[in-house]
């Protein structure tokens, strides 16, 4: 048996995304946790750090401005935990909203 993906919902209660309830999915390749996982969102969502052409959200750009904003002490190792938080700080952590090489630029 292998693990190939999971299907996930956000609902966002506070900040600019208020009251959105956005389906996703991660896609886990065979090589997991030695590559990385893909995040896709089913909704368009004019986001920053997704692709509104496919949904795909930039986890590399996220985690490289998360390990700024902790100051290298984010410890993400491809755990599905940290993961999750990352899906849930792209909506919740308005400075990740203001990133300038995301995917979308028109969206912040």
């Amino acid at each position: 048996m292998t693990l190939k993906g999971w299907n996930g919902v956000l609902f966002v209660r506070t900040g600019f995304y208020e009251s959105g309830i956005f389906k996703f999915y991660i896609f886990f390749p065979l090589k997991y946790p030695l590559q990385r996982v893909k995040v896709q969102f089913v909704n368009k969502i004019f986001h920053p750090l997704i692709n509104y052409s496919n949904g795909e959200l930039d986890l590399k750009l996220l985690l490289k401005q998360e390990k700024e904003n902790q100051k290298g002490n984010a410890n993400y190792d491809g755990k599905i935990i940290d993961i999750i938080q990352l899906i849930w700080n792209s909506f919740y952590d308005n400075t990740l909203l203001e990133i300038p090489n995301s995917f979308n630029k028109e969206a912040f």
